[in-house]
């Protein structure tokens, strides 16, 4: 467990993440990192096969395209004009969980001097820090961001490999849990009935 010295509050929590980033880099410099908020559900055996090449600067996930920045000075996701004037943010990973390559963490803190920082974390450093980087974002199938009812087939395997149980209780996470492991490959007629009735 990394302890880091700042007071513990939501507006800190781009401060929280720079530190353990800091330290990966500094102590595992060739790792892939794969960032999990604690209410994340995942199959890790299906994590290895999708790592591609370290050398890229990749990041796998969710990602959130043409978001307005919330401008309300009271929100916890206030991101102020003189910080970011642009209308849209840039393509960012949803940040319960995506999926890092050692070059994009590297690329990433190079750049994190010269970001003004915001409070939307998965924004700040998958977005605006990644995209002065050079970071490329892969929609990546199967990480997603909100609890899955049913998962497309392909070749006859499953394609969910993570999703969050947001505000989850630990007894709904191991629920969620033993759902993600037993979840039934639907056909591709099945599946999209299923998206197109109930948002799945």
């Amino acid at each position: 467990m990394l302890q880091v010295d700042v007071q513990e509050s939501y507006a800190n929590l781009v401060y929280k993440i720079l530190a353990a980033y800091r330290w990966i880099q500094e102590n595992h410099p060739e790792k892939f990192v794969l960032k999990m908020d604690s209410d994340v559900v995942a199959l890790l055996d299906k994590v290895e096969p999708i790592l591609g090449n370290p050398h890229n600067k990749t990041l796998q996930c969710y990602s959130h395209t043409k978001a307005v920045p919330d401008r309300e000075a009271s929100s916890p996701w206030y991101v102020p004009l003189s910080v970011y004037p642009e209308y849209y943010l840039p393509e960012y990973c949803s940040g319960p969980v995506y999926l890092m390559s050692p070059a994009a963490l590297s690329a990433i803190l190079q750049v994190a001097p010269e970001g003004k920082v915001f409070e939307v974390e998965d924004a700040f450093f998958t977005g605006l820090l990644a995209s002065k980087a050079g970071v490329r974002i892969e929609k990546r199938r199967g990480i997603w961001h909100r609890e899955k009812l049913s998962q497309p087939c392909v070749k006859n395997k499953g394609t969910v490999i993570a999703y969050p149980v947001h505000r989850a209780s630990p007894t709904r996470l191991a629920e969620a849990w033993d759902h993600l492991r037993t979840l039934r490959c639907r056909w591709p007629v099945e599946h999209f009935l299923l998206t197109f009735l109930f948002d799945d």
